[in-house]
């Protein structure tokens, strides 16, 4: 007796694997716009995405400068409070691979480049008055954000000071280094 299995037993379960394969399909990161008030050099920045891979960062802040007692006449530390803007053109370079190996890149979670401008309005020696400063650089950076919108934002690299001969607390070429800390104050991801 030969046997005959009716085929339409096999196409729900075709239908059945299709579909559950279609629900994997891989989607790419990309990045979003992000506004974010910060705790730790207190401020706001906003970030807008340009595309999947670059956003334009401008932010406001307060940082401080801080000298050495070596640097005054009366050997004692000073606090200069400094208003400043940031401006950033970043590229997120591994936003694809950490999305690959299932990390986070909710809110630009990830590590990037970018050209950078500061402006300070600061001190430019003990007895000086304050005055604009203009500062270019490239930085190495990574962001990180919490699915409840805290965030970290720590960058580093190289930084220029035109016309910094004229001032005691700027040098011509110097280090860069800064951490941002905050909390996204738009939509969570």
């Amino acid at each position: 007796m030969k046997r005959f299995i009716y085929p339409g037993f096999f196409i729900p379960l075709l239908v059945l694997a299709f579909s559950t394969s279609a629900q994997s399909v891989f989607t790419p990161a990309s990045t979003t716009d992000l506004f974010k008030a910060n705790f730790w050099l207190p401020g706001i920045s906003y970030e807008k995405a340009i595309d999947r891979d670059h956003t334009v960062y401008l932010g406001s802040y307060m940082g401080i400068l801080l000298s050495d007692a070596f640097e005054s006449p009366d050997n004692v530390r000073h606090i200069f409070l400094t208003p400043s803007l940031n401006a950033e053109f970043r590229t997120y370079y591994n936003l694809q691979l950490r999305n690959e190996k299932g990390k986070r890149t909710a809110m630009n979670s990830a590590n990037y480049f970018a050209p950078l401008y500061i402006g300070r309005y600061t001190a430019t020696s003990l007895w000086d008055r304050y005055e604009w400063i203009n500062q270019f650089g490239f930085v190495w950076g990574m962001q990180r954000t919490a699915p409840k919108g805290f965030s970290i934002d720590l960058h580093t690299g190289i930084i220029v000071t035109p016309g910094a001969s004229n001032t005691f607390y700027y040098y011509p070429v110097d280090l860069f280094f800064q951490i941002t800390l905050g909390y996204n104050l738009g939509k969570k991801g």
